[in-house]
């Protein structure tokens, strides 16, 4: 049967093969038995060769400025660490490429599931477990000939899949729509299988809640109930055009978003009687919509119409309009899907990349872009992992976290003095955390995993200094480096800086340097080499040998002048916010991977 209902390529395929008829609930370690005819299962257990499909980059990504709602200067990503942790190719079947269409946590386990581009039915479920935050780990793959998979989730020791299958291959189905579960055993996938027939042409969305299963399907579909004990629909209710699922935090309401009209209905969970019906502003595209629940409230990614966010009654709160991007189809900017975690918001914005931005008060803040080189078509945070699926460019994986004290919350009055001491070393071990005041030169500092030193005042350091990974450096007031400084954690300097030998930003670093008054002039008398994140503002950076923006690593300006007395390679990204001029007096070279963010006068870059 030809896929001939009006889906956008989000869908995925799964195939249908008799399999036996009994019924169970496996406990995990058994192997669990057969509960009633289901799909074909083509597994794959081998965790050696399922992981040659990943990559571990494990690289900064840099969260870009972006937008009219963007915030340039209260917040940015110099209070976030965003790491690239992995990539992982899309599984292929037959010389065909699967793309990622869904993706759910659970616990330490994450689930995706696939389907194919096109008149072929064919799809997927790859399980990941993420223990390690690190190096996450493919331990499993299920692919599904003859079937697509919109949505999985997990529940008790099953992931359940809302599919479309081919009828023309299984004659006891009636419709294209079903939803198929298939059972684990000590967290792999098994060749246990299941299958319940739902109406209409596609199952697009699925909330396992309140011990039930919760389905939608479209076209000609609705809201099925599915009993996971029995596997046997309970109830259901016809809601045309249904495509997508959520519900409050006790689950007495199930929402059901509808296209065509564009409505949010929301359904007592006892019986499907509606109890709310919130008229949307206009008709919804069939290709991609969701909705979040957010205390009362929703978060609605609404394709061309960005992202709402709307009342408990309807109304638009605050709006994230798509994206214009020069030189990308407009038809391929959409708002696809949204997800919300530890108060940051995550936006699929199809080619306009990954969008991050959080809930101030009634406000949706934009904080930035993150640049994955693929179009977004779907993502999921939990913790601090990021699961972000490219299509058929499969998923990549990126890890999230706050920097704590990412400006110092301690006030400089009332700390203690601190004494110097020109040609001594100043070694603060793991967590140890030290605030200080005063007019004083050390020889050397290094500050370690989980440190902080903080000072106020007048900081001199006479030798190389390391700020290393998870540490902190912050100074409220003027520093001067007099030989290499070396960062590979956050610092921050608000007043003057001097850099008098060379400086490296290394990839898990991140500098900031605010001025006390416009203006100030930053000097670096060696090179500077940045290979992680720099954000300089509101002042005149000034290079006296080499400037080198490696391939990871950028360069933000904001109203600051850039002067380059040597040399300028660029491999990574430069970004240009509100007036800021360039002079190069040496060589500059852009190479095919440098990026140039934003508009600047005098050097053209």
């Amino acid at each position: 049967m030809k896929k001939h209902y009006l889906v956008k390529a989000c869908i995925i395929a799964l195939t249908v093969a008799t399999i036996g008829c009994k019924k169970s609930t496996p406990k995990d370690g058994d192997e669990p038995i057969l509960d009633k005819k289901g799909p074909e299962v083509v597994l794959n257990n081998n965790e050696s060769a399922l992981n040659a499909r990943i990559s571990y980059p494990n690289t900064a990504v840099s969260l870009m400025s972006v937008g009219t709602k963007g915030v340039e200067f209260r917040e940015d990503f110099s209070q976030y660490n965003l790491q690239l942790i992995a990539e992982v190719a899309a599984p292929t079947h037959q010389g065909k490429t699967l793309q990622a269409t869904h993706i759910d946590f659970s616990g330490n386990k994450v689930y995706v599931s696939y389907n194919t581009r096109g008149e072929t039915y064919l799809g997927g479920v790859d399980v990941f477990d993420v223990s390690n935050e690190a190096q996450p780990r493919l331990i499993s793959q299920a692919i599904m000939p003859n079937t697509d998979i919109s949505s999985v989730v997990f529940n008790n020791n099953f992931v359940y899949l809302a599919s479309a299958t081919d009828v023309d291959k299984d004659a006891s189905l009636t419709a294209p729509a079903v939803l198929d579960r298939i059972a684990l055993s000590n967290g792999v996938l098994t060749s246990t299988s299941g299958r319940v027939q739902l109406k209409g042409f596609v199952g697009k969305n699925i909330l396992a809640k309140n011990n039930k299963i919760y389905v939608v399907s479209s076209t000609q579909g609705g809201l099925s109930v599915i009993n996971p004990t029995d596997f046997k629909e309970e109830k259901s209710v016809a809601i045309t055009g249904s495509s997508a699922l959520a519900s409050n935090a006790s689950g007495s309401n199930i929402f059901v978003l509808k296209d065509k009209p564009g409505q949010i209905l929301g359904l007592n969970a006892s019986d499907l009687s509606v109890a709310k019906t919130i008229n949307l502003a206009a008709d919804l595209p069939e290709t991609a919509s969701h909705i979040e629940t957010i205390n009362d409230n929703f978060l609605h990614a609404a394709g061309k119409a960005g992202l709402n966010y709307l009342s408990s009654t309807g109304s638009l709160i605050d709006n994230i309009p798509v994206p214009v991007i020069a030189g990308v189809d407009p038809e391929d900017i959409v708002t696809n899907n949204v997800s919300i975690n530890n108060n940051l918001i995550y936006i699929a914005n199809g080619a306009a990349g990954l969008y991050v931005a959080k809930l101030e008060g009634s406000t949706l803040v934009l904080l930035g872009k993150v640049s994955l080189g693929a179009s977004t078509n779907y993502v999921k945070s939990s913790g601090n992992l990021i699961f972000v699926a490219t299509g058929t460019g499969g998923l990549k994986i990126l890890k999230m976290t706050a920097i704590a004290n990412s400006s110092s919350t301690v006030a400089c009055d009332g700390r203690a003095t601190l004494a110097s001491d020109a040609n001594g070393w100043r070694n603060l071990n793991t967590g140890v955390k030290e605030y200080f005041t005063g007019t004083t030169t050390l020889g050397g500092l290094n500050v370690n995993t989980n440190a902080i030193f903080d000072f106020c005042g007048s900081l001199t350091l006479n030798y190389s200094s390391n700020i290393n990974t998870g540490g902190a450096f912050l100074v409220n007031g003027a520093f001067v480096s007099n030989q290499q400084f070396n960062i590979n954690a956050f610092t921050e300097v608000v007043g003057s800086a001097n850099f008098k030998n060379t400086l490296t930003v290394n990839s898990n670093g991140k500098l900031k340097l605010l001025p006390k008054v416009n203006g100030e002039i930053y000097p670096v008398t060696g090179d500077f080499n940045v290979n992680g994140l720099a954000e300089i503002n509101n002042g005149s950076l000034q290079i006296s040998n080499k400037l080198s923006i490696n391939s990871s690593g950028r360069l933000r300006l904001v109203n600051t002048n850039l002067v380059v007395n040597g040399d300028f390679d660029l491999n990574g990204t430069i970004e240009f916010v509100g007036t800021c001029n360039v002079i190069i007096n040496g060589r500059y070279t852009r190479n095919s991977s440098g990026n140039v963010i934003g508009t600047n006068t005098g050097k053209v870059l």
